[in-house]
């Protein structure tokens, strides 16, 4: 069961926001796109409202400031309604539909305060709404979500730069069969899995606020309790402030509508595909003829995201980003469609991971963890994954590491050491992401701490599961046991220590000539009481001084 990191109380946030674009003046049809520099307001309406209900923060229109640059909004405690006061603008421009939305932000880096920048239909019974949000609890990520029918998809972008620190800019491109949003020009997500109403039956209306979040019990570990800094705190001289400027919209042609997606075919994208999306510059507004901002600014960091320099490895967008998505596994390497033969290789585990993404993200929705790169130890005798207590998001953090290359059939083994910690899950799998592959396929070893007597040997696709679980003549926590996967077009096997205990004929996978699969190492905690107890139980942090961990060594991968 797939759960949101926004809470269901939350659903009066959309119903308030829909209230308010419903008793907007009427004003022009949108027939061109239009480019706002921010530093009037003239095309806008000025929030002054009560505001969501849940919100800590009412609409003032004091918070609304043009400077020379752009727009500022701010949160003070001037409010009379609720402790605090936010500020929002919505354009007067109305009936937006398919095309490109394009701003420039620099969020706060106040924890608690949310800066958000998002399309929303009016009188619309399934509530659609497509974000970008940026919070101050961790200004190394953006969040883009889509609301429709009162649920929530979000998915977390580990970003290589403070949010609050500088301008960068931020789009999201909606067609009728896919919502793609950019980064500073780079694709970094696109979503072909959800749906919202169609323009042509609903109002669509264009906002940009910033907001405060004080209940307990509402978006705390997203965004984290607001309180007002004192003046000078932490460089902080004025109100917390989230900065705007270059408010953008190119609507797209009615042959537009169905352009290929900026990811493969059907659900990723044709190679020309993504050229386009990345040439930003090809992308001209009708009214003032600019062209959507592409700084070619470098996204490559040391700490989170790698470009692939390995020779004969994928190609890859100009920049890579790991992004956190809903599914069983819950983070990906964006990659262009173009799918290099996999190569055979063979990781010892014990000196680097030169070759390997270390995911830090959300990880899987109803996991009681996050990833971490803290959590990732390499010493002599392996690669140690942690579980630890400093995640921001969630009770727990653990850690994932990706082989950067795409491997396709062929045999995979690992040496690994389980745990013995109940609801700590070790994992050994290969994955194809959606939208890379429509159907979700994976293949999996998973040790569970519950009962260290079993293996489970697993395969998903199209969001069904085959589980079989192998008794063990050893407990998996003790000792080296090497694990074992054949995968080949017409069968699935699975080994240990070199014997051959399950073989699967009935299962379908994508084929690897199809979808970028990655093979991953990984270990995380469940918590939730609903899900996957009976399997893996639930986690509790040991209180014995134990620091519950997962140990792999001599990763090998023979292509055929």
């Amino acid at each position: 069961m797939k759960t949101s990191p926004f809470s269901s109380k939350l659903l009066s946030i959309c119903a308030a926001t829909a209230i308010l674009f419903q008793q907007l003046p009427a004003t022009v049809e949108a027939r061109k796109g239009f480019h706002e520099s921010l530093t009037s307001l003239d095309n806008f309406v000025i929030a002054h409202a009560w505001g969501p209900a849940r919100w800590g923060s009412a609409y003032n229109k004091s918070r609304v400031a043009t400077t020379p640059y752009g727009t500022e909004i701010s949160i003070s405690d001037d409010s009379l309604l609720k402790p605090f006061s936010c500020g929002e603008i919505i354009h007067r421009e109305e009936h937006l539909g398919y095309g490109y939305y394009s701003l420039d932000i620099i969020a706060s880096p106040v924890v608690g305060q949310v800066t958000g920048f998002f399309l929303i239909a009016a009188k619309d019974p399934a509530q659609s709404e497509l974000d970008v949000e940026l919070t101050g609890l961790n200004n190394g990520l953006a969040w883009m979500t889509v609301w429709y029918n009162h649920n929530s998809k979000p998915t977390s972008i580990a970003v290589p730069f403070d949010t609050s620190k500088d301008w960068h800019n931020y789009m999201m491109e909606w067609r009728r069969d896919y919502i793609a949003w950019y980064i500073d020009g780079k694709v970094v997500l696109n979503r072909t899995d959800i749906e919202v109403t169609p323009p042509n039956k609903v109002n669509y209306r264009l906002a940009i606020n910033s907001w405060a979040q004080v209940r307990e019990e509402t978006n705390l570990a997203w965004a984290g309790t607001f309180k007002l800094p004192e003046a000078g705190t932490a460089g902080l001289s004025q109100a917390p402030v989230s900065k705007f400027r270059n408010l953008k919209y190119r609507p797209a042609s009615p042959s537009q509508f169905h352009r290929k997606s900026a990811t493969s075919q059907g659900h990723g994208a044709s190679q020309g595909a993504i050229s386009d999306a990345l040439d930003m510059s090809s992308i001209a507004f009708e009214d003032d003829g600019d062209d959507i901002e592409n700084d070619g600014t470098s996204l490559s960091t040391s700490s989170r995201i790698k470009h692939n320099k390995n020779a004969g490895g994928p190609k890859r967008l100009q920049s890579s980003y790991v992004v956190g998505v809903e599914g069983v596994e819950g983070s990906l390497v964006v990659m262009a469609a173009s799918i290099s033969s996999p190569r055979s290789f063979s990781e010892s585990l014990t000196d680097n991971l030169d070759n390997f993404d270390i995911a830090e993200g959300m990880g899987g929705q109803n996991w009681g963890s996050s990833y971490s790169r803290k959590e990732v130890h390499i010493t002599s005798k392996g690669t140690q994954i942690t579980i630890g207590q400093d995640s921001p998001y969630k009770p727990f953090s653990s850690g994932k590491i990706t082989y950067k290359n795409p491997v396709g059939y062929g045999t995979y083994s690992v040496d690994m050491i389980g745990s013995s910690v109940v609801g700590q899950v070790v994992g050994f799998f290969l994955i194809a992401h959606r939208p890379n592959d429509p159907h979700g396929s994976e293949i999996d070893i998973e040790l569970t701490g519950l009962n260290t007597s079993l293996a489970w040997m697993n395969v998903w696709y199209d969001n069904k599961q085959y589980p079989v679980s192998v008794p063990l003549k050893f407990d998996n926590s003790k000792d080296w046991h090497n694990y074992k996967i054949e995968w080949q077009k017409d069968f699935i096997a699975y080994s240990i220590d070199g014997a051959e205990v399950l073989r699967k004929t009935d299962v379908k996978t994508t084929d690897p000539a199809k979808a970028n699969y990655q093979l991953a190492l990984n270990t995380w905690t469940q918590i939730v009481p609903e899900t996957n107890l009976a399997w893996a139980g639930k986690f509790v942090y040991p209180k014995n001084g134990e620091v519950p961990m997962a140990q792999f060594k001599n990763l090998k991968y023979e292509a055929s």
